[in-house]
């Protein structure tokens, strides 16, 4: 079984267009992100519940991409109306005949009162 069936899920992947701050400093802009349609398999591997001044849920999930999927460790990903941000860089995965998906590692923070953010 090809692993492209197990790629069910819509992902978008968001990716900053340039800005720079009040300093001139360079700064991601998400408002006038550009959006790229793919479509992977979305695996939960932990969470942490943090409680404090802000209650919050810190998700880790491991995201499954095509191999050819155009995403790097500085993007952002909306799965099912959540944004999820890349943790560390995406791997690839490789056979003897090459390149055969990628891995992210993704984290989602969620304030228990208003939800993901």
């Amino acid at each position: 079984m090809a692993i492209d069936t197990f790629f069910v899920t819509p992902v978008v992947i968001l990716t900053a267009a340039p800005a720079t701050d009040r300093y001139n400093n360079p700064e991601p802009d998400w408002d006038h992100a550009t959006e790229q349609d793919t479509a992977g398999w979305l695996q939960s591997t932990s969470a942490i519940e943090q409680l404090g001044d802000r209650d919050t849920v810190i998700s880790y999930h491991t995201l499954y991409l095509p191999a050819d999927a155009p995403v790097q460790a500085t993007d952002r990903l909306r799965i099912e109306g959540i944004t999820y941000e890349v943790d560390g860089v995406p791997r690839t995965a490789r056979t003897p005949s090459g390149p055969h998906h990628l891995e992210l590692s993704l984290q989602v923070v969620e304030d228990i009162h208003e939800g993901a953010r």
